[in-house]
């Protein structure tokens, strides 16, 4: 078995839970999945749709929502280049399934719902965008700021003779590996010179989606929820 097709230890745990559904919440959460509305940030509503459709505790919504999003990355990834990808993905399970908890039946019913799971368009384009934005340089975290005063001495004195005033600016970025922090000290002009270029970039968004708009091609929309996941 290529590694390619290797389930993660985790996935197992997912999987499990999908076996375990009642036809009655599967039927429900499939029928759910068939409306869902793609999103770049898409963690936290995926797991809320799981739970809420499949009626089941959020703690195992999060498991399933991890284990399709992580299969349907790789399914819509690599299936155009293998034909039977789900028969060798239950090869696998038929091979390492039994020591990961999965019996005979687990492995039958899987069969029958998976795909039905993993094959909507709408989760394909969350999953794979989210993993195109992730491929993204230095992604932004978070930013935090500060402004001070800052005393002004003459040399060889200890006499305040005035203050400036600055900010400091923290940004945090990842890597893909780890939390990169980078600061930055501003005056009031660097900060207006920093708006304006804010703005410029708000502004050619707006232009882009704009062009977006008049094609067949969806954009896929980024939820402020993304600071949640």
């Amino acid at each position: 078995m290529s590694d390619l097709f290797s389930i993660p230890e985790q996935g197992y745990v997912g999987l499990k839970l999908i076996s375990a559904l009642s036809d009655e919440r599967y039927q429900a959460l499939a029928e759910a999945l068939k409306g869902y509305q793609p999103s770049v940030f898409h963690s936290l509503a995926l797991a809320n749709l799981i739970s809420d459709s499949a009626q089941i505790e959020f703690n195992q919504a999060k498991e399933i929502r991890e284990t399709i999003g992580g299969l349907a990355l790789v399914y819509w990834k690599i299936s155009p280049k293998v034909d039977d990808f789900w028969d060798v993905f239950f090869e696998e399970i038929a091979l390492t399934g039994k020591q990961h908890g999965l019996d005979d039946e687990d492995s039958e019913r899987l069969q029958g719902r998976l795909p039905a799971l993993i094959e909507h368009e709408g989760l394909a384009l969350s999953v794979v965008s989210a993993s195109t934005m992730s491929d993204l340089p230095n992604s932004f975290s978070q930013v935090d700021s500060f402004v001070d005063l800052r005393p002004v001495f003459f040399p060889e004195s200890d006499e305040v003779k005035g203050f400036v005033v600055f900010s400091s600016l923290k940004l945090t970025s990842f890597d893909g590996t780890e939390y990169i922090d980078k600061t930055i000290s501003l005056d009031e002009i660097d900060v207006d010179t920093l708006i304006v270029e804010l703005e410029n970039i708000k502004s050619r968004f707006a232009s882009i989606k704009s062009v977006i708009r008049q094609l067949d091609t969806p954009l896929i929309p980024i939820s402020e929820a993304r600071r949640d996941e």
